[in-house]
């Protein structure tokens, strides 16, 4: 049985990553690269005890049964102003001749409100309902131009993949989260980070300083217009954070049994705990 972090981009996804990674032996760790699962046998993929990337939900369906899914999501108007700012603090020589993104280009071209109105689709689809479109599966989405079905049928879909998850936990929540998903896991508690954060990166290689500024009225408008269906998906998993925590304490208590059956020792997924 493996573990897959569905990592949703800007949502302190890094940091819960890190603390799940401590727990397996580094041959035991596979994160794909985007869209990259599918070329994959499942004779590899089984040989994982941790799967964690910027995956699609369809992408999921490449690894063996059963699976214990986990992911992180914070409110979608933090998160897109966060990205748009990771992205600005990209040096030009890095994020655009180096690595070739073209959200580095328009965040370092253009001012934040030309940002949100001007971008073309491949780039906006980061930030309009970008959870959704992770979630929803490849079936229902054509990349640019958004879904394939009605709104309220995505919602449906995506909601489904959340409850269908070990535990969704809420980035502003995060020590909470991390605690409930580890023990859900039964994988021992550890200390919470805080890795790739913006002041972090703009510390390192390839970044610069960046001032982020609050955004205006027009703006925060025109990001809860792109973001409606992430904020229903977002308001699906706040609502109901209490009654996901009280079932996560639950099989927290039987942490120790939930690890040797998910996780049988002569496999060596785990890391020996001294």
């Amino acid at each position: 049985m493996s573990v897959v972090f569905l990592h949703l981009p800007k949502s302190a996804g890094s940091s819960l990553a890190n603390m799940l990674a401590a727990h397996f032996a580094p041959e035991a760790i596979y994160r794909p690269e985007p869209r990259e699962l599918g070329g994959r046998s499942r004779e590899e993929l089984a040989g994982y005890g941790l799967i964690h990337g910027h995956c699609q939900w369809s992408e999921l369906a490449a690894i063996p049964r059963p699976v214990r899914i986990v992911s992180l999501m914070r409110e979608p108007l933090a998160r897109a102003l966060s990205l748009y700012w990771y992205w600005r603090a990209h040096t030009w020589a890095y994020g655009v001749e180096e690595i070739s993104s073209r959200g580095v280009q328009f965040a370092k071209t253009l001012s934040m409100e030309a940002f949100f109105g001007e971008a073309p689709p491949d780039v906006m689809g980061n930030f309009e309902n970008a959870v959704a479109r992770q979630l929803v599966g490849a079936e229902y989405l054509a990349m640019n131009t958004g879904f394939t079905i009605p709104d309220q049928e995505v919602i449906r879909i995506c909601r489904a993949h959340l409850d269908a998850m070990v535990f969704c936990g809420l980035t502003e929540r995060f020590a909470a989260s991390a605690a409930a998903i580890l023990g859900r896991l039964g994988l021992p508690a550890s200390a919470t980070r805080a890795d790739n954060t913006l002041a972090g990166q703009m510390l390192a290689p390839g970044f610069e300083t960046v001032r982020p500024t609050p955004p205006s009225p027009a703006l925060l408008a025109r990001l809860r217009d792109l973001n409606a269906i992430d904020a229903a998906l977002y308001r699906h998993v706040r609502d109901g954070w209490r009654m996901r925590l009280a079932s996560a304490a639950q099989a927290m208590r039987g942490g120790i049994a939930m690890a040797q059956s998910a996780f049988p020792s002569g496999r060596g997924r785990i890391r020996s705990q001294t």
